[in-house]
């Protein structure tokens, strides 16, 4: 039954944090660290919302940690605003989880326990660090991503400039990861040959879709990872740039790996972007991008010019474990003439969706035949847009549906 099983999870949460009580004064000491850290520091909401939790969970006060409740005590909501609605607590309640996750990440030495906010769930918990720690990298050890292109490297390339100072070590963690992945699966599919021609004939459109991202033997092709604290990478933004970099295999496109920190206009004009998380973390990308109809905020994506059915908002919303999200995947032409594709969601579940739809073929090709339908020539165009609708479980993507998309007529 859901109803006993909810009721099993918050009963088991309250015994928990009625185990850390005689440890309040240390607990409140570690959560003004946290307030006062640059990962809260920067949004009075975020700060706001999480020493409420705490204190409520500190005080015993269980019954001001539900949604309704939330919405009256820290956002001044009426007593019977419609919390189906107005998603604010929820909205926030992820945004505090993605600051505690940066937070954590930034640290060089771990402490003893943690505050957290698990998913599903305001009553935050107090604990120690639960699973597998991966190790620091030791600084006299050999730099990650020595090896270049010249010798037989798989076609991510690690970009390693930087990569050991201490702030930076998470983000190298997301990136090893994903180039460890990324080379054991070049090796199975290298190791299949058949199978790979069978399919390949699948995944050729990408090429007229990408166009000179896929194609331009002159610019290299870049993917992008997203760093909202100049440090840290989401969970899927690294599994999107795996199923991007498979994909760009598949259709025999190099590519290399880097973090928006990097960007600037002398170097990003010379080659082609892959751009994955949202675009409102990097100064650069919002100086760099060409006007649009969908534009994604803080919170929301907004469409400039609503067609009939559409919204002029579409905002993240969600209850328990379920979340549905939207999220964009944007071709444009810079300045320089050369390529930014954008794929991102409003949360990094979101963004993990993007990138599934956008790898899978059987998805993509539709999207495909509606953007040539979109010029008199049927050529792609060298500017589109599409909205997708991204519903979760768990901080698992499991359905990714089409909304809208908007096509630029101009020839590529």
């Amino acid at each position: 039954m859901p109803g006993k099983r909810d009721q099993g999870s918050h009963s088991a949460a309250i015994a928990k944090v009625e185990q850390a009580l005689p440890h309040a004064d240390v607990i409140r000491a570690h959560l003004n660290e946290i307030l006062n850290s640059p990962a809260l520091r920067g949004s009075h909401r975020s700060r706001e919302f999480l020493s409420h939790v705490v204190e409520c969970a500190l005080s015993e006060k269980w019954e001001r940690l539900k949604e309704r409740s939330l919405g009256i005590d820290v956002f001044s909501r009426d007593t019977c605003y419609d919390t189906r609605a107005d998603s604010i607590v929820r909205v926030t309640a992820n945004e505090v989880r993605r600051r505690l996750t940066q937070y954590y990440s930034e640290r060089e030495q771990l402490p003893a326990f943690r505050i957290e906010l698990p998913a599903g769930s305001y009553i935050p918990q107090f604990g120690g660090f639960p699973g597998l720690v991966l190790p620091i990298p030791n600084e006299k050890s050999p730099r990650a991503g020595t090896n270049d292109s010249n010798g037989a490297s798989p076609a991510i390339l690690l970009a390693s400039r930087h990569s050991t100072h201490p702030r930076s070590r998470n983000a190298l963690l997301w990136f090893i990861v994903a180039c460890l992945s990324w080379i054991v699966g070049v090796v199975s599919a290298r190791s299949i040959p058949t199978a790979r021609a069978q399919t390949g004939d699948r995944y050729e459109f990408y090429r007229d879709l990408l166009g000179p991202v896929a194609t331009d033997g002159g610019r290299e092709t870049e993917i992008v990872l997203s760093n909202p604290s100049q440090d840290y990478t989401g969970l899927g933004e690294a599994v999107s740039a795996f199923n991007v970099g498979r994909l760009m295999d598949r259709i025999d496109r190099p590519i290399r790996l880097t973090e928006a920190r990097f960007l600037n206009w002398g170097a990003a004009r010379n080659v082609h972007l892959i751009l994955l998380g949202a675009p409102q973390v990097s100064s650069w990308v919002q100086e760099c991008s060409p006007p649009s109809n969908f534009t994604m905020e803080h919170d929301a994506i907004t469409n400039a010019r609503p067609l009939p059915g559409e919204l002029k908002a579409y905002r993240p919303s969600g209850a328990g474990n379920v979340l549905d999200d939207y999220g964009l995947i944007w071709m444009a032409r810079s300045a320089a003439g050369s390529r930014q594709l954008l794929m991102a969601g409003l949360t990094s579940v979101g963004t993990a969706g993007v990138g599934d739809f956008f790898c899978d073929p059987d998805r993509m090709r539709p999207v495909c035949t509606h953007l040539r339908a979109a010029t008199k020539n049927g050529s792609i165009p060298s500017d589109w847009q599409v909205l997708l609708h991204i519903h979760a479980r768990d901080n698992v993507p499991l359905e990714v549906s089409l909304v809208s998309l908007r096509a630029n007529s101009t020839k590529p």
